[in-house]
C-alpha cells in the first residue's frame, strides 16, 4: 500500500526529528497507538516507551490502557536508573552514584512515584548503600574543622537521601549532628567576642545565625564597631574658578567614590570630614584669521574650427573599351574647407578669500583632597592642564566645495569631571593603602584579637586578602576566605 505524500512527508520528518533528540527508537509506528509502547517496554526501551504512552494519553485523555503502560515504563526507567546507579558505586565511584542517586529520586519525585513501594526495594537499598560514604565525607569535613562546609554540602545532597521515610531519618539525623556541632562552635566564638573586637562580634553574630542561632550583639559592642565606621561623608572647603555646579559635582564625585572604603558602613556613626581645596583656571581666546578655499572657474567662450565639406567633382579621364581609347568623365570626393564656432569651458583656478576663528582654550587645575583614617591625615592631588584651539568659520559654498567647519574642542564639563574622579580615585586608593598598613599584618593574641585583625584586612582586600588572614579562615572555619565569606555574608 502506498501512503499519500503528505504522510510519507511526515515520516521523514520524524524519523529525522528521532535521531536528532534520541528517544523515538527504530520504529515509526512508536507515535501511533499504546501497542507500540509495550513492544519498547519488552525490549527494555524505557525512556521511548515511556514518550509513547504519554503521547497517546494527551490524544486519548483517559486511556487505561496507556496509563498503565506510562505507570510502568516510569517505574522500568526507574530501576534501570538504579541499577545504573549501583553499578557505579560498586565501581568505586560513590561520589558519582550520590549524584546518579539524588536525580533519580528528582525524576521519581516529579511522576509522582511515591515512596514506599512506588519505586521499589531497590531504590531503599541504593539509598541505605551510599550513606557509608555520605558519613565519611560529612567526617572528614568535621576532623578538618569544616563544620559549616559540610552542612551547606549536606544541604545541597538532600536528594541524595532519597524521599523514603528511612532516607528522611538518615538526613534529619545528619543535620541534626551537625547544627549541634555548629551550634557549639557558634557559642565558644561568641564567648571571647569583647569590645576589643567589634568586627569579630558582628561576624560571629552572622556566622551564628548560619546555625539559625539568634544572637543579638551587645551595645557596647555595636557602639565600639559603628565608632570605627563612618556613614556620613562632609566635604568642606574651596575651590577657585569652579561653578556652584561643578563644586556640587565634585563633592558628589568624591562622596561616591568614598562609599567603597573599608571603614565605610550604612550602620557607622562617625562623620568621615573631608577638606577639598584647589582652583581651576580657564582661558578662552578668539582672534579672527584669513581663510581661503582654491576652487576652479568655468569659464564659456567661443572658437572657430575647420572642418570638411565634402563634395562630388566630375573628372575627365581615358580609357581602353574594344581596343580603342576613350574619354569618360567620373565624380570624385573633394574636401572643401569650411569654418564655423564651437561653444568651449575654460577652467580659470579661483581662490575664496573669507574670514574664520581661530579659538584657544585652556584648562589648568589644582586639586587637593584631605580626609581623616585612623587618627591621620590622608591626602590626594590631582593637578594638570590642557591647551588646544581650533580654527571654525560658517560660510556655506557647496558650489565649490565649502561647508561650514565647527569648533571641535574638549567641553569643559568632560575636562572637569575626569579629573574630579581621578582625585576621588586617587583619595580612595590612598584610604585603602592606609586601613590595609594598619590591619593587614597579623597581630599576637588571642583569638578575638587574630580575628579582628583578619576581618578589618578582609574589608579592603576581600579579592586578594594576605596568607596570615587565609590561615586564619582554614584554622578557624577549615574554608578558604572566598568559601567563608560566601557562607557568612
Amino acid at each position: 500500500m502506498r501512503l499519500p505524500r503528505l504522510a510519507q512527508t511526515f515520516l521523514r520528518v520524524v524519523a529525522i526529528a528521532c535521531v536528532g533528540i534520541g528517544i523515538c527508537g527504530a520504529s515509526r509506528a512508536a507515535f501511533a497507538a499504546p501497542e507500540n509502547g509495550e513492544a519498547l517496554l519488552r525490549r527494555g526501551a524505557f525512556s521511548e516507551a515511556e514518550a509513547a504512552f504519554r503521547r497517546t494519553l494527551e490524544a486519548t485523555p483517559g486511556d487505561v490502557k496507556a496509563a498503565d503502560g506510562l505507570l510502568r515504563a516510569r517505574r522500568g526507567g526507574i530501576d534501570a536508573a538504579l541499577q545504573k546507579v549501583r553499578a557505579r558505586r560498586l565501581g568505586g565511584d560513590a561520589e558519582g552514584a550520590l549524584q546518579d542517586f539524588a536525580g533519580v529520586v528528582v525524576q521519581a519525585r516529579a511522576w509522582g512515584l511515591g515512596v514506599p513501594g512506588g519505586v521499589g526495594p531497590l531504590y531503599e537499598e541504593e539509598a541505605a548503600a551510599l550513606i557509608p560514604f555520605v558519613d565519611a565525607r560529612l567526617k572528614r569535613d568535621v576532623d578538618a574543622s569544616r563544620v559549616l562546609a559540610a552542612r551547606l554540602w549536606l544541604s545541597a545532597h538532600e536528594d541524595g537521601f532519597g524521599d523514603g521515610t528511612d532516607g528522611r531519618k538518615r538526613y534529619a539525623d545528619r543535620s541534626g549532628d551537625l547544627d549541634e556541632l555548629g551550634a557549639r562552635h557558634c557559642e565558644t566564638l561568641w564567648r571571647v567576642a569583647s569590645v576589643r573586637s567589634p568586627w569579630f562580634a558582628d561576624f560571629t553574630a552572622r556566622y551564628c545565625a548560619a546555625w539559625s542561632q539568634v544572637k543579638s550583639v551587645p551595645k557596647a559592642l555595636v557602639d565600639a564597631r559603628n565608632r570605627e565606621r563612618f556613614d556620613r561623608i562632609e566635604a568642606r572647603g574651596t575651590v577657585g574658578g569652579l561653578t556652584p555646579a561643578e563644586s556640587e559635582a565634585l563633592a558628589g564625585t568624591l562622596r561616591d567614590a568614598l562609599v567603597q572604603a573599608p571603614s565605610h558602613d550604612a550602620d557607622g556613626t562617625a562623620t568621615l570630614a573631608l577638606s577639598v581645596r584647589g582652583v581651576l583656571v580657564a582661558v578662552e581666546q578668539r582672534s579672527e584669521e584669513a581663510l581661503q578655499q582654491p576652487y576652479a572657474l568655468q569659464v564659456p567662450y567661443l572658437a572657430l574650427e575647420e572642418y570638411c565639406e565634402w563634395t562630388q567633382v566630375p573628372v575627365s579621364g581615358t580609357k581602353w573599351v574594344d581596343g580603342k581609347q576613350i574619354v569618360v568623365t567620373e565624380a570624385r570626393n573633394q574636401c572643401v574647407s569650411r569654418a564655423r564656432e564651437v561653444r568651449k569651458v575654460r577652467l580659470e583656478p579661483q581662490v575664496l578669500q573669507f574670514t574664520g576663528a581661530r579659538v584657544h582654550q585652556s584648562f589648568r587645575v589644582q586639586l587637593e583632597a584631605e580626609a581623616t583614617l585612623l587618627g591621620r591625615a590622608v591626602r590626594a592631588s590631582v593637578a594638570e592642564a590642557l591647551d588646544e584651539s581650533d580654527v571654525t568659520h560658517d560660510v556655506d559654498r557647496a558650489d565649490i566645495g565649502l561647508a561650514p567647519d565647527p569648533l571641535v574642542l574638549t567641553p569643559r564639563a568632560t575636562w572637569v569631571s575626569a579629573r574630579f574622579a581621578a582625585l576621588a580615585s586617587a583619595l580612595l586608593a590612598r584610604l585603602r593603602d592606609r586601613w590595609t598598613a594598619a590591619y593587614c599584618v597579623p597581630v599576637e593574641g588571642g583569638l578575638d584579637l587574630r580575628a579582628e585583625q583578619a576581618l578589618r584586612c578582609l574589608a579592603a582586600t576581600p579579592d586578594s586578602p594576605p596568607a596570615f588572614v587565609k590561615d586564619w579562615a582554614m584554622h578557624a572555619f577549615g574554608m578558604d576566605v572566598a568559601e567563608l565569606l560566601k557562607a557568612v555574608p
